[in-house]
């Protein structure tokens, strides 16, 4: 066959047939096939794929594979001596694709062909062409000189302004949204390099092509229209980030090619990363950052308003700028004791909404400072002048906060960035009865302070709120929009392995509430939450908390370092023997391979278990440890060599409850409880 057109689809549903019946409609003078890779998109396009062009060849990846390792995966399951690699937003002119393999089958030292890429209005993408960045051609760009001189050889070079758009000629690199080359040369290079998820793929591997002496041509005469960037509209990561990430991995694996670039160059990229992500995480953090200034500004008038009333009242005088700047230490010790209790309570992850919790802090915060002052003598001022801070910020971190529920619930202010500083991010999990139900409380009542950002199921369904994608996407999703809380119906705990949801979140700080089944509320630990006439059960699972993570990960290296340097020479005797290899499932769904000694002592036989505890394959504490021949594809505890199943019965079920009920109430006191009871058992 002499054509193999591969396509990378990722969540461009409306796109991908439009860009298959283009191709279908061309003229192209030989036999082609079309294979589709798509890269576990949600938005049901493979569905819609399949419904029109049932005989076409698809290849379902089970994740987000990246655009380099999907194109590989096409090429290696195809057959066409040229490839053709064509985005899913695309529609190609009806001579565009002969075109391309005219030129590329014209001159043996031609490898790598690009189109002429246009956007719906007919303008043409100076991405169709570029030369390689240089300094100073990045220099011209980055300083805007390209722009103002196109048609200078020195100044508009990166995009080869000075060259008609209408010409066909070489270049360093050409566009990946459709683009062709031989299979021997693809094979040559080894393929795209697996190393760019997304960007600069297409830019390396034709710098690679001009490596090797070949050449990589612009033709103007395969006109293609792109709907640039589509299927990343709604991509479940920051693609901003990914970006500059392969802008980074490009210029540390190609930059050495001009060793000026590469010097001047990677500085601007790195400052230019830490410029994003320090935007990026104020973005992510803006309702933290106003809650906390308004708290803030409310300490700062209490202690502005105490001093000269404690002052005028008892000592009968006037203060000065003096008196401030000597009180200050008091005002400094009760900020940070704000902000350290605030944090552990979490009161920023839950709206504006005046609950138990704002009183709980502020008690938390009198207590934190009083003690300092008590201990710290630099900080020993009047109690007095302390109690009046406590009693006026108290007031006021109630009163801001009852001023904007008061306009939100009388709509004295509506405004989206009002909702998104002060009201609570939430995503639902599944698309149940009873989800809808809350979906439509939320929405129509001015006394919920959420803001629904959207759902999560497997496919799409026919909701009134935004599909965010299938269960793969869910800790991207979380982190890209800050979301604050997840609502999930008690029915659907089991069918959409929720608890293997959640062990992927492990360390976010998010918590997950269950809309209970027949007004029941007894699911594990938690507050209840009335939403309307509705309750919602807050679980409570310690350990996903990041801190008690860490704790458990000490303790497991701590004391396995301990019981190695313990048991060392049974180990130098039977390190060089011949092992057991045990398959053994975890989380995650992954499996790991570990090896027994060989003794007919099980105590001995298990004793290599402490190296697999100390590089955190397994742990001390944890489910039980499932072999393939049992394997569940449920398992949400890393396997332990001792826990609550070792107490018990071992029927399977039974495991199970036992590994929810260690979620729900771990803490490490809890690992050495069971700790010391299986050694008694023994």
């Amino acid at each position: 066959m002499k054509l193999s057109i591969i396509i990378v689809n990722y969540n461009a549903s409306h796109f991908i047939n439009q860009t298959i019946k283009s191709v279908l409609n061309s003229k192209i003078n030989c036999n082609y096939q079309i294979i589709v890779v798509d890269n576990n998109s949600y938005d049901n396009s493979i569905e819609l794929v399949r419904k029109e062009f049932p005989d076409l060849n698809i290849i379902e990846n089970t994740k987000n594979l990246g655009f380099s390792k999907g194109v590989n995966i096409g090429v290696q399951n195809s057959i066409g001596s040229n490839i053709l690699i064509l985005n899913p937003d695309t529609i190609v002119e009806e001579n565009a694709i002969q075109n391309m393999c005219n030129t590329l089958d014209s001159n043996s030292e031609i490898s790598v062909v690009g189109a002429k890429i246009i956007d719906p209005d007919g303008k043409f993408q100076l991405s169709s062409r570029r030369a390689y960045p240089t300094f100073l051609t990045s220099l011209f760009q980055i300083s805007g000189l390209s722009y103002i001189f196109p048609k200078s050889k020195l100044f508009g070079r990166y995009n080869y302004t000075y060259i008609s758009e209408n010409s066909t000629h070489s270049v360093d690199s050409v566009s990946g949204a459709c683009m062709m080359f031989d299979r021997k040369h693809f094979e040559k290079l080894g393929g795209f390099d697996e190393d760019y998820f997304l960007f600069f793929e297409e830019t390396d591997f034709c710098v690679r092509t001009k490596e090797i002496g070949k050449k990589v041509i612009y033709d103007s005469s395969a006109s293609t229209i792109h709907y640039r960037g589509e299927s990343m509209k709604n991509a479940p990561f920051n693609v901003n980030n990914i970006f500059l990430k392969s802008l980074m991995t490009f210029y540390r694996k190609r930059g050495n090619k001009n060793i000026l670039s590469s010097i001047l160059i990677r500085p601007f990229i790195h400052l230019a990363f830490i410029l994003k992500q320090s935007s990026f995480f104020i973005k992510n953090n803006i309702r933290s950052i106003y809650q906390s200034f308004f708290d803030s500004l409310s300490i700062l008038v209490a202690y502005s308003i105490s001093l000269p009333l404690w002052y005028n009242t008892y000592y009968d005088s006037n203060i000065d700028f003096i008196v401030y700047l000597k009180h200050l230490p008091l005002l400094i010790n009760y900020i940070i004791s704000w902000f350290f209790i605030s944090s552990a309570f979490r009161i920023y992850r839950t709206g504006i909404t005046v609950n138990r919790e704002i009183y709980l802090v502020n008690v938390m915060v009198l207590l934190m400072a009083s003690t300092t002052t008590y201990f710290i003598s630099s900080f020993a001022y009047s109690r007095v002048i302390l109690g009046l801070v406590f009693v006026i910020s108290f007031l006021l971190s109630m009163m801001w906060r009852y001023a904007i529920s008061f306009f939100t619930n009388y709509k004295v202010v509506k405004s989206d960035r009002l909702d998104n500083i002060f009201f609570q991010k939430v995503v639902f999990i599944g698309s149940s009865k009873k989800i809808k139900e809350t979906i439509e409380k939320v929405l129509f009542s001015n006394r919920i302070y959420k803001k629904i950002v959207g759902y999560f199921d497997f496919k799409e369904q026919e909701m009134n709120i935004k599909y965010l994608g299938n269960f793969d996407a869910i800790s991207d999703v979380i982190y890209e929009k800050n979301i604050d809380e997840l609502i999930v119906d008690e029915d659907d705990i089991n069918k959409l392995k929720l608890f293997s949801i959640l062990s992927n979140l492990a360390g976010k700080s998010i918590s997950l509430k269950i809309i209970p089944k027949d007004s029941n509320i007894l699911i594990g630990k938690g507050s209840v939450e009335f939403v309307e006439d509705l309750s919602l059960i807050e679980m409570d699972l310690p350990y996903f908390d990041r801190k008690n993570k860490i704790i458990k990960r000490l303790f497991d290296i701590f004391f396995s370092s301990v019981f190695i340097c313990l048991t060392f020479p049974v180990h130098l005797i039977y390190i060089f023997s011949r092992f057991k290899t045990v398959s053994v499932h975890t989380i995650k769904n992954k499996k790991i391979n570990i090896k027994e000694y060989n003794s007919s002592f099980q105590t001995i036989r298990k004793l290599s278990y402490l190296w697999y505890i100390l590089r955190g394959d397994i742990s001390f504490v944890g489910s039980k440890i499932i072999s393939s021949e049992e394997y569940d594809d449920q398992v949400i505890l890393r396997p332990g060599i001792m826990g609550i199943y070792k107490l018990n019965n071992n029927v399977f079920e039974e495991n199970k409850k036992y590994d929810f009920y260690y979620l729900e109430n771990y803490s490490i006191f809890l690992d050495i409880e069971i700790i010391f009871k299986s050694l008694l058992l023994k």
